[in-house]
């Protein structure tokens, strides 16, 4: 921004230069592991509240400098589209971004599932127009998907920015991007100690800690509660808008 509101093509280089950083996959602390996983605070589950961050500022750097002298070059930019459907489309169902991968955002009143869901959607479609063609197709099939799906809101929109209304709007009118259907998959995302098993009626997720990976975040006056979302705790969503907790032997 300091090179746009200055007129510097030196610094609006430099700002595009450090998105590079980012893109690389880790092996151990923060970041996006190959498996799908993704780490905040060394040992946090995040993809779905820091993750939801960096999605939506990947969306908005890609959306301003695509297209222009500065635009991304980076070969590892295609890691990006791997993001999107290997780290965040399996734990968005319905529409809903799933508790497991929301760490302390969990105790957030405004931020429950379907409204992270939201934001995140609303950053996918952003990010389309950043990447390349066939990319694109991609990431709009994803978004309208899961605003087909998503029967939470009376009005998908409402509380949007004019900008986000405006994006999911031309989308949801559009005929020729047809709504990708629901995943049926099982994955687990050992970097993150999370598995997902998803079918069209239910969505499963198991949240589990280990040595690596905290059993939960309290922090900021947030989450003091818990509960059991990631102490080997299956939660289980199903397409009538209902999410609970699997009941199990454990006391």
């Amino acid at each position: 921004m300091r090179g746009v509101l200055n007129k510097s093509g030196v610094k609006i280089a430099q700002g595009r230069d450090a998105i590079s950083q980012v893109l690389l996959y880790v092996q151990d602390g923060d970041g996006f592991y190959e498996d799908g996983s993704f780490i905040q605070h060394d040992y946090v589950a995040y993809t779905g509240s820091y993750g939801a961050v960096l999605i939506g500022d990947m969306a908005k750097l890609l959306y301003l400098l695509g297209g222009s002298s500065w635009d991304v070059t980076d070969p590892n930019v295609a890691n990006v589209i791997r993001w999107v459907t290997e780290a965040y489309r399996p734990f968005l169902y319905k529409g809903a971004m799933m508790d497991t991968v929301r760490g302390r955002a969990v105790s957030r009143e405004g931020s429950q599932d379907h409204q992270m869901g939201r934001s995140i959607v609303a950053s996918l479609v952003m990010l389309a127009d950043g990447l390349n063609a066939r990319d694109a197709a991609t990431v709009r099939q994803i978004a309208k998907g899961q605003i087909k799906s998503d029967t939470t809101f009376a009005s998908y929109t409402d509380g949007l920015s004019i900008f986000n209304i405006g994006k999911i709007k031309a989308l949801i009118g559009d005929a020729s991007v047809a709504p990708a259907g629901d995943m049926i998959y099982t994955h687990v995302f050992a970097g993150m100690d999370r598995a997902v098993h998803l079918r069209p009626s239910f969505g499963l997720a198991l949240g589990l800690f280990s040595t690596r990976i905290s059993a939960f975040e309290y922090g900021n006056g947030e989450n003091y509660k818990r509960g059991g979302k990631v102490q080997g705790q299956p939660t289980c969503t199903t397409r009538i808008r209902r999410s609970f907790r699997v009941r199990t032997g454990r006391r």
